[in-house]
Protein backbone atom coordinates (compact mmCIF):
# COMPACT_ATOMS: atom_id res chain seq x y z
CA UNK A 1 0.00 0.00 0.00
CA UNK A 2 1.89 3.31 -1.00
CA UNK A 3 2.07 6.24 1.62
CA UNK A 4 4.02 8.52 2.63
CA UNK A 5 6.07 9.08 5.87
CA UNK A 6 7.45 12.42 7.01
CA UNK A 7 10.21 12.46 9.89
CA UNK A 8 13.06 14.57 11.15
CA UNK A 9 16.19 13.99 12.12
CA UNK A 10 18.80 16.16 14.26
CA UNK A 11 22.29 15.44 13.85
CA UNK A 12 24.47 17.64 16.24
CA UNK A 13 28.10 17.44 14.32
CA UNK A 14 31.55 18.35 16.22
CA UNK A 15 33.93 21.08 15.36
CA UNK A 16 36.15 19.05 13.88
CA UNK A 17 34.00 16.54 11.46
CA UNK A 18 33.60 17.84 8.12
CA UNK A 19 30.00 18.09 7.53
CA UNK A 20 30.11 16.81 4.10
CA UNK A 21 31.22 13.39 5.54
CA UNK A 22 28.44 13.02 7.64
CA UNK A 23 26.73 13.89 4.70
CA UNK A 24 28.23 11.35 2.79
CA UNK A 25 26.86 8.66 5.76
CA UNK A 26 22.91 10.01 5.72
CA UNK A 27 23.67 9.93 1.79
CA UNK A 28 24.46 6.11 1.92
CA UNK A 29 22.33 5.17 4.76
CA UNK A 30 19.97 6.21 2.61
CA UNK A 31 20.72 4.59 -0.53
CA UNK A 32 20.62 1.39 1.17
CA UNK A 33 17.23 1.89 2.77
CA UNK A 34 15.93 2.50 -0.91
CA UNK A 35 17.25 -0.87 -2.14
CA UNK A 36 16.10 -2.73 0.45
CA UNK A 37 12.69 -1.78 1.45
CA UNK A 38 12.08 -0.14 -2.94
CA UNK A 39 11.20 2.96 -2.00
CA UNK A 40 12.31 6.58 -2.88
CA UNK A 41 13.39 8.88 -0.08
CA UNK A 42 13.51 12.90 -0.25
CA UNK A 43 15.02 14.80 1.84
CA UNK A 44 15.94 18.43 2.50
CA UNK A 45 17.56 20.45 5.40
CA UNK A 46 16.29 22.40 7.74
CA UNK A 47 19.65 24.18 9.22
CA UNK A 48 22.92 23.06 7.62
CA UNK A 49 25.77 25.10 9.35
CA UNK A 50 29.11 23.90 10.40
CA UNK A 51 30.45 24.53 13.72
CA UNK A 52 33.13 26.87 13.48
CA UNK A 53 36.22 26.04 15.25
CA UNK A 54 36.47 25.70 18.99
CA UNK A 55 38.01 28.98 21.40
CA UNK A 56 41.83 28.04 21.17
CA UNK A 57 42.35 26.49 25.04
CA UNK A 58 45.00 29.39 25.39
CA UNK A 59 42.85 32.59 24.77
CA UNK A 60 42.88 35.40 26.90
CA UNK A 61 38.83 34.90 27.48
CA UNK A 62 39.19 31.30 28.78
CA UNK A 63 41.95 31.98 31.05
CA UNK A 64 39.92 34.63 32.39
CA UNK A 65 36.63 32.37 33.34
CA UNK A 66 39.09 29.84 34.48
CA UNK A 67 40.25 32.49 37.02
CA UNK A 68 37.00 33.16 37.78
CA UNK A 69 35.71 29.50 38.48
CA UNK A 70 38.67 28.98 40.52
CA UNK A 71 38.04 32.49 42.55
CA UNK A 72 34.13 31.43 43.50
CA UNK A 73 34.27 27.35 43.15
CA UNK A 74 38.24 27.09 44.52
CA UNK A 75 38.30 24.14 42.03
CA UNK A 76 40.26 23.87 38.93
CA UNK A 77 37.95 23.90 35.43
CA UNK A 78 38.09 21.73 33.01
CA UNK A 79 38.60 23.29 29.59
CA UNK A 80 36.78 21.56 26.26
CA UNK A 81 34.00 21.70 24.05
CA UNK A 82 29.61 21.55 24.64
CA UNK A 83 27.30 19.88 22.79
CA UNK A 84 24.74 21.46 21.70
CA UNK A 85 24.27 24.82 20.45
CA UNK A 86 25.13 27.78 21.36
CA UNK A 87 25.44 31.59 21.09
CA UNK A 88 29.00 31.28 21.43
CA UNK A 89 28.98 29.65 17.76
CA UNK A 90 27.36 33.45 15.78
CA UNK A 91 30.68 35.35 17.74
CA UNK A 92 33.31 32.21 16.46
CA UNK A 93 31.57 32.38 12.82
CA UNK A 94 32.92 36.05 12.93
CA UNK A 95 36.09 34.98 14.54
CA UNK A 96 35.73 36.18 18.03
CA UNK A 97 36.51 34.23 21.09
CA UNK A 98 33.98 33.35 22.77
CA UNK A 99 33.39 30.84 26.30
CA UNK A 100 30.37 28.86 27.46
CA UNK A 101 29.91 27.85 30.97
CA UNK A 102 27.41 27.02 33.91
CA UNK A 103 26.98 25.03 36.90
CA UNK A 104 24.25 22.36 36.05
CA UNK A 105 22.21 19.82 37.90
CA UNK A 106 22.12 17.03 35.46
CA UNK A 107 18.74 17.62 34.59
CA UNK A 108 19.17 19.61 31.20
CA UNK A 109 16.32 18.51 28.60
CA UNK A 110 14.46 16.51 30.56
CA UNK A 111 11.35 15.88 32.41
CA UNK A 112 10.75 18.33 35.16
CA UNK A 113 13.82 20.37 34.65
CA UNK A 114 15.21 22.93 36.61
CA UNK A 115 17.98 25.12 37.60
CA UNK A 116 19.08 25.75 41.50
CA UNK A 117 19.16 29.17 42.70
CA UNK A 118 22.75 28.58 44.13
CA UNK A 119 23.72 27.70 40.56
CA UNK A 120 22.77 30.83 39.19
CA UNK A 121 23.92 33.01 42.42
CA UNK A 122 27.34 31.16 42.04
CA UNK A 123 27.28 31.74 37.88
CA UNK A 124 26.28 35.54 38.08
CA UNK A 125 29.64 35.84 40.66
CA UNK A 126 31.99 34.06 38.12
CA UNK A 127 30.15 36.52 35.20
CA UNK A 128 31.17 39.52 37.52
CA UNK A 129 34.59 38.45 38.10
CA UNK A 130 35.06 38.26 34.54
CA UNK A 131 33.11 41.51 33.57
CA UNK A 132 35.58 43.34 36.03
CA UNK A 133 38.92 41.61 34.77
CA UNK A 134 41.17 44.44 33.05
CA UNK A 135 42.79 42.95 29.64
Amino acid sequence: MPGRDVFCFDCRVLPNIPLEEVLKVVDAEIRKVQDRRNVNVNYEFLQREQAPAPTPPDSPVVEILREAIRNVYGLEPHVGGVGGGTCAKYFRDEGIPAVVWCQESDVAHMPNEYAEIDHMINEAKVFALMMLKKN
